[in-house]
């Protein structure tokens, strides 16, 4: 028999035993699965088999006309979905979101200054909760970096306001 070498394991685990749902997980033998749901088999050493989720592929909802997702993020504490869409052909930029998985697509803002592009993906996002806001950070390697609180979006003054007592645009 093969010495084991460092802390690779020769154990071989497969779902030879179906799912289980009966049991509770420490009554559940090796190789047996208790919820798999969109589960696919991944495999990458030869010796062990994990799972992991695949992405569903159910249509939930479709982003406005003409615009193309240049980036997404979820927000776990939230149970929200950020999306980060441009329009190439009007210039458009819009960043919108959804709750709770309802497949209810809405626009947080849409702003051409956004300047998105479809060159320019938002490959990194990153939040930050407070007690007043929920922050979000992103860069796309062509704008400089950005950061908005999706509770208090920014709107734009109405013209001929007084700085000093502010009135704002539903823009």
């Amino acid at each position: 028999m093969a010495e084991e070498q460092g802390n690779i394991k020769q154990e071989y685990n497969s779902a030879n035993a179906g799912m289980n749902m009966d049991q509770t997980p420490s009554q559940i033998k090796k190789g047996g699965v208790t919820y798999a749901l969109n589960a696919v088999i991944e495999n990458f050493d030869s010796n062990s088999f994990n799972y992991q989720n695949e992405e569903a592929n159910e249509l939930c909802f479709n982003f406005p006309e003409e615009y193309t997702l240049i980036g997404k993020h979820f927000i776990q504490e939230k149970n929200k979905h950020i999306f980060f869409l441009a329009d190439e052909n009007n210039g458009g930029s819009e960043i919108g979101y959804m709750e709770n998985n309802d497949c209810i697509y809405h626009t947080l803002i849409n702003a051409s200054c956004l300047n998105f592009s479809i060159d320019h993906p938002i490959h990194k996002v990153v939040h930050k909760i407070t007690n007043c806001s929920t922050e979000i950070y992103w860069t796309d390697g062509y704008n400089p970096r950005r950061w908005m609180d999706i509770d208090n979006v920014p709107k734009k003054l109405k013209s001929d306001t007084d700085l000093c007592d502010p009135v704002y645009s539903e823009e």
